[in-house]
């Protein structure tokens, strides 16, 4: 049948082909390029809107902390001083009612710690230049962060990273951290988990104390630091994203 056609249409035909071929192969190849970096771009998303909320209910947390501390505010004061190791006296309801406090200022500093492991670890091989670029400036504000607390303090760097790492429900998919009621759960049946956030709970008894109050401030700037960071990628449509002085 092609011998029967003019060379004109058979060039035609050929050209055609030829053309279909090469957007086909354009096709694979772009699709090959462009699905890496929608799925990057996803990831980040997921967890960059995570770790926002985790970072602004930490930093709301810390405020009134600091203002009720600066106005000598007793009952507040000695809820930070509870420690559950030695107070809650095999009591279920402690977590929830005299250690409440306590246990809530080191669940929200936990949490911080491990939404930025779980999206440390996410990114950490991702092959998108974009992801990697994009890792090194958070796991930067993440350093900052953790310089915020640790610097002159008991709370120690690597200690900021293990708090976040024990917290990780690992029968989650896709990871997350355990919720407060689990961490409470945890706190009373587990004298392992109890004692690993012993060190933590020194650190706010401090705070109370007034000795590491300076870095609640140091702390909140920290937070608002990495909160605009994600902010400026553009990773948290539809979120309002108001922050408090």
């Amino acid at each position: 049948m092609i011998e029967q056609l003019t060379p004109n249409v058979v060039a035609s035909v050929g050209t055609l082909v030829t053309a279909l071929l090469a957007i086909l192969g354009f096709l694979g190849v772009g699709r090959y390029l462009i699905e890496p970096e929608l799925q990057a771009r996803d990831l980040k998303k997921k967890y960059a809107t995570a770790l926002w909320i985790s970072c602004n209910e930490l930093r709301r947390h810390l405020k009134r902390i600091e203002a009720q501390i600066k106005g000598n505010e007793t009952d507040s004061i000695n809820s930070l001083r509870k420690l559950p190791d030695k107070n809650f006296n095999g009591a279920a309801d402690w977590f929830t009612k005299e250690g409440y406090y306590a246990s809530i200022t080191a669940y929200k500093i936990s949490v911080v710690s491990s939404w930025l492991q779980i999206y440390k670890q996410e990114l950490l091989f991702s092959t998108v230049r974009r992801s990697r670029s994009f890792f090194g400036v958070l796991y930067a504000r993440g350093e900052h962060l953790k310089s915020s607390f640790s610097e002159g303090t008991e709370f120690w760097p690597d200690y900021f990273d293990a708090i976040g790492c024990k917290l990780i429900d690992i029968k989650s998919t896709p990871p997350r951290p355990l919720d407060f009621a689990k961490f409470c759960e945890c706190y009373f049946e587990n004298l392992q988990f109890r004692k690993f956030y012993d060190q933590l709970h020194m650190f706010i008894w401090f705070i109370a104390d007034g000795k590491n109050l300076p870095h609640v401030e140091k702390a909140r700037d920290a937070l608002l630091q990495l909160m605009r960071f994600l902010e400026a990628q553009n990773l948290l449509p539809g979120l309002k994203t108001e922050i408090e002085a």
